[in-house]
């Protein structure tokens, strides 16, 4: 019964890397997004506006003021700072469950009883399952990136050639 657990915990784990990994990649595009739809408009803004306003510049700039403020005012709606945040934290409560779930099977399993790790598992598995009912989606390219990711290794801990951990 015991190794039911262990693998479901080995399937939280693996769930959670992967879903981990990915929104660290939807939160690296919405940092990125923010970058160049919250601070480049308004710096273009800022310093066209300053220069039409002082007469070093004509009013042809004011096209480029009006244009930086449109897609401030725009970026201000969509956000995408808000993205961010919200992508890395879920990010980072993936990996402290996936965390969690290696811990359980490698660690707690070994001095827990049958009955008390299977309790266990099971607030595991609950608490996956109210993580996953309050995070932002992820998008399939988001997640194909994540997969190319763990896949290269990046996630496993360093060994030395007899297989224990660094």
């Amino acid at each position: 019964m015991k190794e039911k657990y262990i693998d479901e915990c080995k399937f939280i784990q693996q769930n959670c890397t992967y879903t981990a990994e990915a929104h660290y990649q939807m939160a690296l595009s919405a940092k990125a997004k923010a970058f160049w739809f919250e601070v480049v408009p308004s710096v273009i803004s800022v310093i066209t506006g300053a220069l039409v306003a002082v007469g070093w510049a004509g009013n042809e700039l004011l096209i480029l003021t009006i244009s930086g403020s449109v897609v401030t005012a725009v970026s201000s709606v969509l956000n995408p700072s808000k993205s961010y945040q919200q992508h890395l934290d879920a990010a980072t409560n993936f990996t402290a469950l996936k965390h969690d779930a290696r811990f359980l099977h490698e660690s707690r399993s070994q001095r827990l009883s049958d009955e008390a790790f299977a309790e266990c598992v099971e607030s595991l598995h609950q608490k996956y399952n109210e993580l996953i009912k309050v995070v932002p989606p992820t998008s399939s390219e988001s997640f194909k990136k994540a997969q190319e990711v763990v896949q290269s290794g990046i996630h496993e801990p360093d060994r030395k050639k007899n297989g224990t951990i660094k």
